[in-house]
Formats: C-alpha cells, structure tokens, sequence
C-alpha cells in the first residue's frame, strides 16, 4: 500500500494565538530538490492557500497558530496535519509516490496549466514497449497524435500539420527532433528527465504555434562523483560522461553526450542495396548509406537562490541514392538524390528567486540549421536542381513572475528572435502538404540568390488566480509580430482564457479557449521564389476535459476538443512569379481524446489511450472540401510493462498494441501520355477525388524484455524488442508503377515488417 511520510522539524509548545509570518518549505525527500507548483492550505476552510515557487516556497502573512495543514503537490499524496511551530519557516521533506527500481524521477508541472497536459517520466519514456529505447517515440502512443506513416517521427497532433507542432528543450528551440523523419530522436534518452506534451491550449510563454508543443526537460548533471553510460543499439552506438567540476557535490557539473550510427560502417552502398532489394540496375540505388550523429553538453553552475546552465545541442544526417524509376513519368527527377542536414544550438538559461515573490528565467540561444538538397539532371546543364539554406537564429526570451499571497501569479516576458537565412536554389516550387502529384518536370524551376532577414517581437503577460483552493483561472495575451526583407510584414494579438475547478481530491475539471497564429516557414517568404506579403496562419482551440485520480496510482483524463483554423497557406497553380503561395485555405478538426494510466512506480507501469477525431481541409481557390491527410477517425494504443512472475522475475516484459483506421489518399484513376520538348514520351497520372480513399486498418503488436543486471560498481542493461510480432501487413501507400501502368491495382507499400531492435548499456 502507498503512503506518504512527512518528516517536518517542528516542536509543539503550547502558545497564545497571535498573528505571525510562516515560510514553508517542500523538498523532495530523495533528490532534496525543491516541490514546486504544490498547494498548501492553513485552515479547514480554506481561507489562506497558495502554491509553491521554483525554489519551493510559499509565504502567509497573519497567520494564527494552531492551524491545520493541508498539502497537495502533484506525484505526491494529499497530507493534512497541525501545525505549531516555534519558528517562522518550516522546512518538511516529502516522499513521492513513484519510486523506481534504480533511483527516483518526479514530473514536475513546469507549466501550472492542467488542460490538454500529458506528462511523462523518464521510466515511462524510455522503457516503453514500441518506443525501442529512443526517449520521444513514446509520443506516438499518446492520444490526439497520428504519425505520418508508420513509426515516422513526424506527427500530426489534433489535426494540425507536423510543421505546425513546436518543440523545446530546456526552453531552447533545436533545428529538428528526429533523425531522417522519425528512425531516432536527436537526443540522448538517457539525458531526458521528463516532458509536458501540450495537445493544445498552451500558454502565452510559448512559442506561435498552431498544433500542439512538446516542452521536453533534461536532468541537470550527477555530481555526486564521475560517471560514464556506454550504449550499442540496433542502429548507433553513444556514450555519456557526467560528474562534478571540482569537489563532488559542489557548485559546478557537467555531462557529454555524443552517438553516432555505425550502418554505412558494417556494410556497402552494394549490401545495403540488396539488403533492400534493389538488385536490378533499374531500381533506385542507394550511392551513400544513411547516417546520422548527434551530441548534446551542459555545464551547470548553482547559485544561492537559482541555476545556469550552458548547453549545447548538434545533430547530423546524410544520404544520397541514384533515382533511375522516375525515367518514363517524370524524367527530370533522373539523377542523384541527396539531402546533408544538419543543425547546432548553444544557449544559455539562467533562473532565478528573488526573495519571496519574485522569480525570474532568462534563456539566450544562437542557433544555425543547414540543409543541402539536390535532386534530379537539368538537360540544358547537366548538372543537378538543388536548394542549400542556412538559417541563422538568434533567441533571447526573459520571463519575470510575481507571486502574491494566495490569491495570484503574474507573469510577463518578451521574445526576440532575429533571423538571417541565405538561399541558393535552382528548383520548383515545392507542393503543399495535400497535394497528391509533383510534377517536377512539368513545373517552372526558379533560380534565387539572396538572404532572407527577419524580426519576431512577441510580448505576453499572464495572471493566475487562485479563487479558493478548488478554482483556478488564467487570463493570457500574447502579442507577435514580423518584420523582414522584402516586404514581409505580419502582426496578431493572441488572448487565452483558462479555467480549472477542482470538484474534490480527485475530480478536476479544465476548460480553454485560445487563440494562435504561426509564421509560414520560410521558403514560402522568399521574393520571386514564394510570396513575401503572406499574413499569419491562425487557429482557435475550444477545449473541454475532466481528469479523474481514481487512485494514488490510476488516473483518467478526458477532453472534447473543437479547433477551426483559417489564412493557412496552399500554392497556387500556374501562378506568376512571386504569388506561388497564398492563404487561401481553411481548416476544422474536432474530436474526443482519452488517457487511462496507471501511474509508473516500482517495474510496472501503463495507459490506454484513444482518440476519435475528424481533420478538414478547404481550398478556397477551388471551393474543394477534403479530409486533411492527417485525419485519422480511431486510434487506439495499448501501453503495458511489467516484472515476469516465478523465476525470470529479474526480467521485465511489455506490449504495445496499436490499431487505427486507415488514413486518406488520392487514388489514380487512369493515365494519359504526353509529349515532351525533346521528341520523347512520358506518363501521367489522372486523378480521383482529393484523398476520397482509404488505406486500410493499421495494427501492430510489440513485445518487448528487459532487465538492469547489476555488476559490483556498475550496471547492465538489456532490452530486446520484436515489432509487430505478428506480421500484420500494414499499408502507408499505394505504388501505381513508374509509369502508372498499375493504376487499377497497385502494389501494397507497407511499413516495417517483424523486426527485432535490441540495446545494450554499461552504467559506471
């Protein structure tokens, strides 16, 4: 059975009432890290509350001894006791509920904001079945989010688009969160301590985004003594080094990370061909065999009242394949495909406590994303199409909060963010999302030179407001606005509306209404190229919810959700230079998400979740209606691990089972031949109804064991995990041939077969 232990240096001496000033504050018993954002009551009625700030402190003025106690803190169980102190600060130690096998992880609420909120510890996110030891695959297991085909790291999350979800880490932006679309996360499992999934309804602090935000936290560096994690998975292989800088459990740490995968190392251009089936010389041959690297670093120094750290994140990937299937239907794609990516962050964070009410956090990165892409033979040249980007992003955002007595929270910050991004590109417009055919020969190509600068200005101002100790309200504004070359010029004002109400311990219901508004990404912005003259793309999310805590344990939350969106950008057919784009379309995207979980504690955790949801598009150029391609009616997803029973009980085992309905496409219906310039022919395809089909059902069942073996002073872990043990066939799209010829019955392409993924990792 679960319970909570106090331990408070109190001493009970009998005393008149008089009015008095008390400081109390909550420390994690475990990690002596401060509680925050718990509640702490004085008296049976509730007449003085408050919560708890960044260094776990709440102060009442006033108060009048003897007085019951009440605390409620989130991982934590509800503790009432009197309380009759000599001093005017009290310190009392809490012991959570989840206690792991290896150690202690608490979730903290960094955003106080319940609705639309699914947090999830580093036990949860790392030892997932179907997530494959990567720390942010565990997202596709959640309710509201739909990849874009099959374990694909691009997500559409409530019917938004995967361009339209933001992400932080620490509170710094990175270039991109996956390797290759989804193979593996950019970062280190074993660095992330937890993260807050916002499915929508964020708050003002965040950045302008229309579909939802994953604010991913890492652990600050062990200072205790040296330490060093060897990892070899099924794709890479990393290392992690951490410890104090100078004596141990001082001021200063550190950790590096670094992993790299090691295919291109094992085999060939040749062998991974085969291995592919890609004997005949007519297929596509893969020239350089994909690769990837990644390496995060932190330096952290704490002060009296507050943290720096100074970080750094990079990722790289490579490939480069030689097209030879698109000769009869698109014959300018012939050639050399290969796309170098990569991207590097350094920041600064920097939090704060001054005095009792106010705290503050300051975070500054500089960052520089590149991209080269070439693709495809221009006949005039010879020499491939491309497009090379360099984006230059410098970011500072400063937040001040102040606390009240027990009533509010106020808080207020800017975002500056200045942006210089030169292009070289001889390439055709790319098509929008929804857009079923590129024809890229049959398109006009655009050669550009030039350097695209920017300027973001968001102010925002927030104030929470504690009514009682059952209900809660947050009124926000967000202001954004832009300036660039060429032109480019947009503004939006953004209030959000929140409200909680806490029925009794364990019902709590939520309530937003906000309004966001996004930038188009940046090709779109490009003189002659794109159209500087877009305006902001917008969406409201109307959400309603009621989380349930059945248990200390077991926990269900239920939203309803309405999200109209409106200015979103499409391109336009035949345009004349410089209006290839236009906000000339509309979105809707409604739904019911749910999450039963059972709460990790110990070698045993898990959820169900399912969402049933409809995403729309319209064309207003055309007045054509159509299921966005991210709209997925049901989606159901099984989460389960547990200790094996009798003598493998050192062994863990888990499932994950997923199923949903089939997702929209646009068949071909027929083909027409065409002549070229050049005298030869080639194919195209005609058409149906915009995304009118479906694929069908999807379903996959995971297995996956595990163990932590120790060893003297240091640790093994093992994990062997089997996809889709029964071999369900699951089609991601159609093929209709290289030249369509297959239009009326088109080969299956289906997502990764039964696959074994394993991981080995030394702790020292």
């Amino acid at each position: 059975m679960l319970f909570l232990t106090v331990v408070a240096a109190l001493v009970f001496i009998p005393q008149p009432v008089v009015a008095a000033t008390l400081t109390i504050i909550l420390v994690n018993k475990i990690t002596d890290e401060p509680v925050e954002d718990a509640t702490v009551v004085l008296g049976r009625d509730s007449a003085q509350h408050d919560t708890t700030n960044a260094q776990g402190k709440v102060l009442f003025k006033g108060v009048k001894y003897p007085v019951q106690l009440k605390i409620l803190a989130p991982g934590y169980a509800a503790v009432r006791f009197p309380l009759n102190p000599k001093k005017n600060s009290v310190k009392i130690l809490l012991t959570p509920l989840v206690v792991e096998s290896e150690g202690l992880e608490v979730v903290a609420d960094y955003i106080p904001e319940k609705a639309s909120k699914i947090t999830l510890t580093n036990e949860e996110i790392t030892s997932a079945p179907g997530s494959q030891g990567d720390a942010l695959k565990v997202i596709q297991s959640l309710p509201g989010v739909v990849p874009v085909n099959g374990n694909s790291g691009m997500i559409y999350i409530r019917g938004s688009s995967p361009e339209d979800n933001g992400v932080w880490i620490n509170t710094l932006p990175v270039g991109y969160l996956y390797h290759w679309g989804g193979l593996r996360s950019t970062l280190n499992p074993a660095l992330v301590k937890d993260f807050n999934l916002f499915l929508g309804g964020y708050s003002v602090e965040y950045m302008d985004r229309l579909g939802g935000m994953l604010d991913i936290r890492l652990r600050p560096p062990k200072k205790d003594r040296f330490h060093q994690r060897y990892n070899i998975g099924t794709f890479e292989s990393s290392f992690l080094i951490e410890g104090p800088i100078g004596p141990a459990n001082g001021s200063d740490s550190f950790y590096l990370a670094a992993r790299r995968s090691y295919i291109d190392l094992l085999t060939s251009p040749d062998g991974f061909n085969s291995a592919l089936g890609n004997a005949d010389d007519n297929d596509d041959q893969v020239i350089t065999v994909p690769r990837f690297y990644d390496a995060q670093a932190l330096w952290r120094h704490e002060l009296s009242s507050g943290t720096i750290d100074v970080q750094y994140f990079s990722a790289g990937d490579e490939l480069k394949l030689d097209n030879k299937t698109a000769a009869s239907s698109d014959p300018e794609l012939v050639g050399e495909l290969s796309q170098d990516s990569s991207y590097q962050t350094l920041g600064l964070t920097w939090q704060q406590q001054w005095g009792t009410r106010w705290s503050s956090h300051l975070a500054l990165s500089q960052g520089e994303q590149r991209d080269n892409i070439s693709l495809g033979t221009d006949t005039d040249t010879g020499l491939p199409f491309f497009a090379n980007s360099t984006i230059r992003t410098t970011r500072l955002q400063p937040e001040l909060s102040w606390q009240g007595g027990g009533k509010k929270t106020i808080t207020g910050g800017m975002e500056l963010t200045y942006v210089e991004a030169p292009v070289d590109l001889y390439i055709s417009v790319p098509p929008a999302e929804d857009e079923p055919f590129y024809d890229f020969t049959g398109s006009k190509k655009y050669r550009e030179s030039s350097t695209l600068y920017a300027n973001t200005r968001a102010l925002f101002i927030k104030q929470r407001n504690s009514w009682n100790s059952r209900f809660n309200t947050t009124l926000g504004l967000r202001y954004s606005q832009l300036e660039g070359t060429a032109e480019v010029g947009m503004s939006g004002l953004a209030p959000r509306i929140g409200s909680e109400y806490r029925l009794n311990d364990k019902i709590l219901f939520t309530a937003s209404w906000g309004r966001y508004f996004q930038m188009p990404s940046g090709e779109k912005l490009i003189e002659g190229f794109g159209t500087p003259k877009l305006r902001f793309t917008e969406a409201e999310h109307r959400i309603l919810g009621i989380q349930y805590q059945a248990t200390s344990l077991w926990s269900v939350q239920m939203e309803a959700y309405h999200k109209p969106m409106k200015h979103l950008v499409i391109r336009v057919p035949d345009a004349e230079p410089g209006k290839n784009y236009a906000n000339k379309s509309t979105g809707e995207a409604y739904g019911f998400d749910l999450l039963i979980k059972r709460q990790q504690q110990g070698r045993k955790m898990g959820w169900l979740s399912y969402s049933r949801g409809e995403s729309t598009r319209t064309n207003r150029l055309t007045g054509e209606k159509y299921p966005s391609s991210g709209d997925q009616t049901h989606t159901l997803t099984l989460v389960w691990k547990q200790p094996m029973p009798g003598l493998a009980d050192k062994w863990n085992w888990g499932i994950k089972l997923q199923a949903s309905s089939g997702k929209p496409y646009t068949p071909v219906t027929g083909r027409t031949q065409e002549a070229l310039a050049d005298g030869k022919q080639r194919w195209q395809p005609v058409y149906g109804k915009l995304n009118s089909a479906r694929l069908p059902s999807y379903f996959s069942l995971d297995l996956r064991v595990d163990r932590n073996i120790p060893i003297n002073n240091w640790t093994l872990n093992l994990y062997l995990e089997l996809q889709n043990i029964t071999r369900h066939e699951n089609v991601i799209r159609y093929d209709f041939g290289n030249s369509y010829q297959n239009y009326n019955r088109p080969k299956k392409v289906t997502g990764l077969p039964f696959m074994p993924f394993f991981g080995i990792t030394a702790t020292f």
